[in-house]
């Protein structure tokens, strides 16, 4: 927790240090929109599996954001996350660790699967670089939804949750035309008992 702290106060402070120099005057063209694919990590705190258990917490993401800049260096983005989801699958009598507890699992072919997307506002600071290469930091809050399901020899079962807490982020956008530009970004999205880091590329169309 008091990494996330420290990363999220280093982001508030770039932020408000790009708030510090904007330019008072709104760009011409102020909104933008865009999507990118990633990959990302549900962190599921699942660890130490044995026998036939296996664990797999990476997958695919996708996002789709709208953007509008009030200045050169400061604007307010919202988004969509999908971050896909981890699955841990077992037979009788394999065992793995969560949360510091040993557990077994007591019939054949096993699989719990746990999605998670989200909803997220957040304030985002720029540092311009180059006429076309721009530094950005992304600090904001997301609703998150989180579904998992159970199936095994023994019966089927499915379990939700959903809360919000915060997220940031940070990368690089490249302007190729003055409407299109791409960006690089890695971020990190608090689930409550998950954590999710996702890296990926986007692509935005500004008018």
């Amino acid at each position: 927790m008091e990494k996330k702290l420290t990363a999220a106060t280093m982001l508030a402070g770039l932020l408000l240090g790009a708030t510090s120099l904007a330019n008072a005057q709104q760009p011409a063209n102020p909104w933008y929109v865009g999507f990118g694919l990633g990959s990302a990590t549900i962190d599921t705190d699942v660890s130490g599996t044995t026998g036939t258990a296996s664990l797999d917490e990476d997958d695919t993401s996708r996002q789709v954001f709208a953007g509008f800049r009030f200045t050169d260096n400061f604007a307010i983005e919202a988004q969509y996350n999908d971050f896909g989801e981890a699955t841990l699958s077992g037979n009788e009598e394999d065992q793995f660790v969560f949360d510091g507890q040993t557990f077994e699992f007591t019939a054949d072919n096993t699989s719990v699967k746990v999605s998670a997307d989200s909803y997220a506002l957040g304030l985002v600071g720029m540092a311009q670089v180059t006429p076309q290469v721009q530094f950005f930091g992304k600090l904001g809050l997301h609703r998150w939804d989180v579904d998992g399901s159970g199936t095994s020899d023994a019966g089927n079962a499915s379990f939700s949750d959903s809360g919000t807490d915060i997220f940031y982020a940070g990368g690089a956008q490249i302007r190729l035309l003055d409407e299109v530009a791409v960006r690089l970004e890695g971020s990190v999205y608090d689930l409550d008992d998950y954590e999710v880091s996702a890296i990926g590329g986007s692509l935005l169309f500004i008018f």
